[in-house]
């Protein structure tokens, strides 16, 4: 995900409210983030 992208700890409400992130830049819209895409990203991470 391009730019500043927030911690999981902060996208975790949005996922629990039936939400779903969506990443902009300006005005431009970008994509969605979807659970699958944050477990993968965490996936990725170094332990």
């Amino acid at each position: 995900m391009p730019g500043c992208s927030p911690p999981a700890t902060e996208l975790l409400p949005l996922f629990a409210a039936g939400l779903v992130p969506i990443v902009v830049e300006g005005d431009q819209f970008l994509g969605l983030v979807t659970r699958i895409d944050l477990i993968n990203e965490l996936r990725k991470k170094p332990q």
